[in-house]
């Protein structure tokens, strides 16, 4: 076997290896927790963060969604992005009293078992901030992102 064979070989068995670990990407508890749950997604994508979290993207009704289980298949947060228009009338409110709308990049709306946060990632022109407002309008978070 020449050396360019060797490397050929060891490449495509070190990408079969890796494919197939990707294939076995998660336990039962997780996948049923997501499908009870989300039922009806589409083009759904799995992604290990760490030992004990799943993340998982997907489509809804032409919409885009991240959704994260912990690995017992707790539901923990789902993510999607939103329009100004949709973010609450006393969040928008908040969020104008101290900065322009022109510097918003975009808006995530995140869901957790008790709370909803609107995540705003914004500029001034020199850093991007990521601006985080409870439902009730309130600032609870502000960092460099």
């Amino acid at each position: 076997m020449g050396l360019l064979t060797k490397i050929k070989y060891r490449f495509s068995s070190a990408s079969s290896r890796s494919v197939q670990k990707k294939l076995k990407f998660s336990s039962p508890k997780v996948i049923n927790a997501f499908k009870l749950k989300y039922p009806f997604a589409n083009t759904v994508q799995w992604q290990q963060i760490d030992v004990f979290r799943w993340q998982v993207n997907f489509t809804l009704r032409n919409k885009w969604y991240s959704a994260l289980f912990d690995s017992d298949g707790n539901w923990l947060e789902t993510m999607t992005l939103v329009s100004m228009e949709s973010v609450p009338r006393n969040v928008q409110q908040n969020f104008e009293k101290s900065f322009l709308k022109s510097g918003i990049r975009i808006i995530r709306q995140v869901d957790t078992i008790d709370k909803t946060i609107y995540e705003f990632k914004w500029t001034n022109g020199i850093f991007i901030w990521k601006l985080l407002y409870d439902m009730s309008g309130r600032m609870v978070g502000k960092l460099i992102a």
